[in-house]
């Protein structure tokens, strides 16, 4: 492709520099995720149950409870996922806990973060460069919380109203 004339090359990158008490000055280099394959591969996206509606249609139930709830926590690794892979082009940083080969350690971030010194505010700067470096601006985020929110409140309202056959006496 080309834009302008110009072939297109390299990602999107953006640099978030913090100066430490001490002195120190950490340049924090975040660039694009381009490809998903390899998180696709360690967490492929969760499937909606299928459910038998009268007159034996099937349907994927996205409000089920398990199903939003798996898709919450695959949205959560998904974004731990983008900040790891965007911080790889920083060459300083050394993880202690993380294992990219194991999901549950991805969010750990932060926790060593917050163990070296870093503030909630430094932490949430750092997620917000890394999505810049992908595109992903406040409002997209926004938007992506509310998708959320209102499947994860309409699975809550679809359990609420669900009542049990009555026994029979």
């Amino acid at each position: 492709m080309r834009y302008k004339g110009k072939k297109v090359e390299g990602r999107n990158t953006e640099l978030l520099v913090l100066r430490r008490p001490n002195g120190e000055v950490m340049a924090f280099k975040c660039e694009a995720v381009a490809d998903y394959t390899e998180f696709e591969k360690i967490c492929p996206s969760p499937e909606p149950p299928e459910v038998l509606k009268p007159g034996g249609v099937r349907e994927r139930s996205v409000k089920d409870p398990k199903f939003v709830k798996a898709l919450g926590e695959w949205a959560e690794r998904k974004t731990d996922y983008t900040v790891l892979k965007s911080l790889d082009a920083s060459p300083d940083i050394e993880w202690d806990t993380i294992d990219m080969a194991d999901p549950t350690t991805w969010g750990n971030y932060r926790k060593e973060m917050t163990d070296s010194g870093f503030t909630e505010i430094e932490i949430a700067r750092l997620i917000t460069t890394v999505g810049v470096a992908n595109c992903m601006d406040d409002s997209m985020l926004e938007a992506a919380r509310e998708d959320f929110l209102v499947a994860e409140a309409a699975a809550e309202q679809e359990s609420a109203l669900q009542v049990d056959d009555p026994s029979s006496t």
